[in-house]
């Protein structure tokens, strides 16, 4: 087993080295290599870390980043790659476990909890914090959830999907379950996943950004959005969540609230994108009808110049012809006009006008 760990980071600063160190701090006393490949997106101040393998990229947004970070990994020969956001970190004794865990299951993919956490006591940060935790069930069962498989045997994994920037790391898990792949979660390890500040004003700015990524690129129907959408998440109605609910029932209510919010968010973004994609289409078709007819105008006075052009050489051609042909038949008569017979039968001279005399001479 060798293991690739990809991490991309855009304009972190501490929170990624506090990421990269978790990993660092673990890599003594492991019976396998691990390679670390970390993407800085065209972060404004340049990362350096000197243990890792620093990819520096032009700014294009995270899932290109992965993509090339994961040609990196593909070059070192891993076995198994695992794929971080710059607000993990890994707990102490991670990567033991993990060996572990892939030399006990034949599986393709895993899923690994996350435990949210966050330094800011704001009501939003906690109602945020507390639903991620909501995640941790169900574990060891197939999933046909919303959550990304981030640890995959690499010969397993579909890809990431080109150009989306919204919810890009669930999109191969997604593909995973739809080629049959076996997916599973785990209970053995599990990934701190800071949340930082939230508001509800940046949530709603940050998911309808994800939205509208999604709803523009056409790489996900909005079927594969809706069955996967907030309250149709099966995890949500686990025995162990509705006992969470009882006892944090103001955590609740702001759960519900906040998807109450994000599914109006969704159905304005939704009801706008398909009124402005009808707008834009109209306007594509009235173009393309500007655009045709400015065609046929210009290929009718193309056809009409050419044949006035061949109607005028034609008429200038036998014009010509007709010239020529006159000039031709006016030098013979005129030859034929021009000489005489002379008075010598033997001689031709040249005619001359018959003299007239007055009468009386």
């Amino acid at each position: 087993m060798k293991l690739g760990i990809l991490i991309t980071t855009y304009n972190d600063g501490d929170i990624i080295l506090r990421c990269l160190d978790s990993i660092y701090d673990q890599l003594d006393n492991l019976n396998f290599p691990v390679y670390v490949v970390c993407v800085d997106d065209g972060s404004d101040s340049p990362l350096a870390y000197p243990h890792f393998d620093i990819l520096r990229t032009e700014h294009r947004g995270r899932s290109y980043a992965r993509i090339e970070g994961l040609k990196k990994i593909l070059a070192e020969n891993c076995t198994h790659f695992l794929f971080l956001d710059s607000d993990m970190v890994l707990p102490p004794g991670f990567l033991k476990k993990l060996q572990t865990v892939v030399e006990n299951y034949d599986i393709d993919a895993f899923i690994i909890p996350e435990v949210a956490f966050s330094s800011y006591n704001n009501f939003w940060t906690k109602v945020k914090v507390f639903e991620r935790n909501l995640y941790k069930v169900n574990y060891c069962k197939e999933s046909g959830n919303i959550e990304a498989a981030r640890l995959w045997k690499l010969f397993s994994f579909p890809g990431f999907v080109e150009g989306l920037e919204a919810f890009e790391e669930i999109q191969p898990t997604i593909l995973g379950i739809k080629k049959g792949l076996k997916i599973i979660k785990t209970e053995e390890i599990f990934i701190y996943h800071d949340e930082k500040k939230v508001t509800l004003r940046d949530l709603l700015r940050k998911k309808n950004s994800y939205f509208c990524c999604m709803l523009e690129s056409g790489k996900c129907s909005k079927w594969d959005i809706i069955k996967r959408y907030y309250f149709f998440r099966p995890h949500l109605y686990h025995k162990e969540n509705l006992k969470k609910y009882i006892r944090h029932p103001v955590l609740t209510i702001g759960v519900i609230l906040m998807y109450l919010v994000l599914t109006l968010n969704f159905l304005w973004v939704s009801i706008s994108q398909n009124f402005i994609k009808k707008r834009n289409d109209e306007e594509m078709r009235r173009r393309e009808r500007n655009i045709l007819y400015k065609i046929k105008r210009k290929k009718f006075l193309t056809k009409t110049i050419l044949v006035a052009i061949i109607i005028g050489s034609l008429i200038l051609l036998g014009w010509n012809t007709v010239v020529k042909s006159s000039s031709w038949f006016k030098s013979i008569i005129i030859e034929n006009m021009d000489y005489n017979y002379g008075k010598d039968s033997n001689s031709i001279q040249p005619y001359a006008p018959k003299k007239t005399h007055p009468k009386g001479n």
